[in-house]
């Protein structure tokens, strides 16, 4: 298992993931944009795209990023963008890493807060994120137009 930053080679084994994520969310997905997106956080050095490989170098889980200020304050945070892992990989450990690699980075990257979401409909991720420190802060609703 490896956790590292992405590169521009990775884009279609991460459009895979997201692709997958997408259906399983319910979402909507475009894969030009999404690669669009990919590019422009790989290249920005407020951004980051940080992938888990498994042993055998296939990328199966993908977490993604910004750090900006605060509308509020000159308080930096980062925001999880959103973050997959493929439906095999799951329970094998490369989630918790995937998260600690962020806040390692987020960190490191001058950020004095990271914000993660949780797709209730998917996992409860509550536990994941209480046992590596996170607190609930807030809940999200969405209505579509």
């Amino acid at each position: 298992m490896k956790i590292r930053p992405a590169n521009e080679d990775d884009i279609l084994d991460i459009l895979i993931l997201a692709r997958q994520f997408a259906r399983e969310a319910k979402s909507h997905f475009n894969k030009d944009k999404t690669a669009s997106t990919l590019v422009g956080l790989i290249n920005n050095p407020d951004g980051t795209v940080i992938v888990w490989e498994d042993d055998s170098g296939e990328v199966v889980g993908a977490i993604l990023a910004i750090v900006s200020e605060s509308f509020m304050s000159y308080r930096r945070q980062a925001h999880e963008m959103a973050w997959f892992v493929d439906r095999e990989s799951r329970g094998k450990g490369g989630a918790i890493r995937l998260v600690k690699a962020l806040v390692d980075w987020s960190e490191a990257n001058g950020a004095e807060d990271l914000i993660m979401g949780d797709i209730h409909s998917l996992q409860d991720l509550g536990p994941l994120y209480s046992r590596l420190g996170f607190t609930l802060s807030e809940k999200l609703y969405t209505k579509e137009f």
